[in-house]
């Protein structure tokens, strides 16, 4: 705080001076003065710092005013980020509960897929084990119907000759082997009928290959050719493979213009012989009218035709036989263990083909109409007309040609 003594003694001077000390103590009044006016300067400067004190204190209140306002402002933004926050650990928590039941499904999840996946693979190791098994089984059998297929192929010179021997001493023909033919060369098999020799060549695919025997057989159909040349020698040739060649072989005829050449099979052999045996009825082929002739070949034509329609039809059957007994192959494993035991222990006798018996014509249409009537109890239709039989072509394009 300022003090105004100065001050205050030059008022009291001046209200207690005469005239005498107004004239001799000027200058002390004077040194007063001086001294208030230093201390009203000072009050002054007090004032204006005062002032300014105030103004500074008004603006600081108005600061703080607006530093409140703030403060109130940021308290209700901070209270709404609480709740923000507040709401937000709320829906973290949530979330984090629902993840953490999330991971756990995910992981029962992962623990189900990883059992699928080794069951699977396990089916998938089983089903490959079994399909191979199956391929197995199915290559072997191929493999073992391979070789009992060349088996017979290896055979079938030896097969041939015996049925020719045995049909031929059956009906009283003359039979020549390759080592007795009476001319040139060494056919497998000649007959003599009507005073010529017939000769039936038995061929059947060499190395076990069938896929080129029908080219073979078309070489062999032109290398037979020199048996043509000899004396007496019948301009129709035969040519015996195994019945089982029959589904790859594309033609049963070679037209080879001076003589022709008929592939045929062991099962024909009989019928073939016993048609050509017609002709030695007549002593001598030029005495033949020509209605003779042409009864003699329309006999032999039927013969021929009856002959390939039934092999093919055989074959077609036997393709089909096939393609059922591969098909047991994709039963279930037990029942076709079942299958197969039922398979070995059944056993079909064909009758057997003896000389003392005798084949009658009437037995035969007998037994026929008898099983024509198990057929018709059945209701199987049998009364298939020729035409449906002679829709299926028995000719290849080239053949017609």
């Amino acid at each position: 705080m300022i003090k105004l003594d100065n001050t205050k003694k030059f008022y009291d001077e001046i209200k207690t001076m005469g005239f005498f000390k107004r004239v001799f103590s000027w200058g002390k009044i004077i040194a007063l003065l001086t001294e208030s006016y230093s201390e009203i300067n000072k009050i002054e400067d007090l004032v204006d710092e005062k002032t300014k004190l105030e103004s500074d204190l008004k603006s600081s209140n108005q600061s703080i005013d607006n530093f409140k306002e703030n403060v109130s402002e940021l308290k209700g933004s901070i209270r709404s980020l609480e709740e923000k926050r507040d709401s937000q650990v709320a829906e973290i928590k949530k979330i984090s509960n629902e993840l953490s039941e999330f991971k756990k499904v995910d992981q029962k999840r992962d623990e189900e897929h990883k059992t699928a996946i080794g069951k699977l693979q396990k089916s998938t190791e089983d089903f490959d084990a079994r399909r191979q098994k199956l391929e197995d089984e199915q290559v072997e059998k191929e493999k073992e119907k391979f070789e009992e297929m060349a088996k017979t192929w290896r055979n079938h010179e030896d097969l041939v000759e015996q049925s020719m021997k045995q049909i031929c001493n059956k009906y009283t023909m003359d039979y020549f082997d390759k080592e007795k033919v009476p001319f040139n060369g060494k056919p497998d098999n000649t007959v003599k009928i009507a005073n010529e020799y017939i000769i039936f060549d038995a061929k059947s695919p060499q190395k076990d290959d069938l896929n080129n025997f029908p080219k073979y057989l078309k070489a062999q159909s032109e290398s037979i050719k020199k048996y043509v040349k000899e004396t007496d020698v019948k301009k129709d040739l035969f040519l015996v493979v195994p019945t089982n060649t029959m589904a790859v072989i594309d033609t049963t005829f070679y037209d080879q213009s001076d003589y022709r050449v008929y592939v045929i099979t062991i099962d024909a052999l009989e019928p073939i012989l016993l048609s050509l045996r017609k002709i030695e009825e007549y002593e001598f082929a030029e005495k033949l009218s020509p209605e003779d002739r042409e009864s003699i070949c329309r006999v032999i034509g039927h013969f021929a035709h009856h002959t390939k329609r039934r092999l093919q039809i055989d074959t077609f059957l036997a393709n089909k036989s096939l393609e059922l007994l591969k098909s047991c192959d994709y039963l279930p494993e037990d029942i076709l263990d079942e299958v197969k035991n039922h398979e070995i222990k059944t056993i079909i006798n064909v009758p057997m083909d003896k000389r003392s018996k005798k084949n009658d014509l009437e037995k035969l249409k007998t037994d026929k109409n008898k099983l024509t009537k198990e057929l018709q109890i059945q209701h199987i239709n049998t009364k298939v007309g020729a035409k449906n039989i002679d829709s299926i072509e028995l000719y290849s394009k080239e053949d017609k040609k």
